[in-house]
């Protein structure tokens, strides 16, 4: 029993790590379009805070 939940989770890992492999440019684009947004937001929240200190 203990042997083959090690085996499926075994084989679960290196299925995983197939998937991503195989799948890595999808990755990588997906990574960098969450960066691209975070550092936009973070931009949009930089500027808007220095409009109001602008104009107090």
């Amino acid at each position: 029993m203990i042997q083959s939940f090690g085996a499926y989770n075994e084989n679960a890992l290196n299925s995983l790590i197939f998937l991503i492999s195989s799948n890595f440019s999808i990755i990588i684009i997906l990574l960098c379009t969450a960066a691209f947004v975070f550092l936009y937001l973070k931009e949009e929240v930089l500027m808007s805070v220095q409009e109001e200190q602008n104009i107090v």
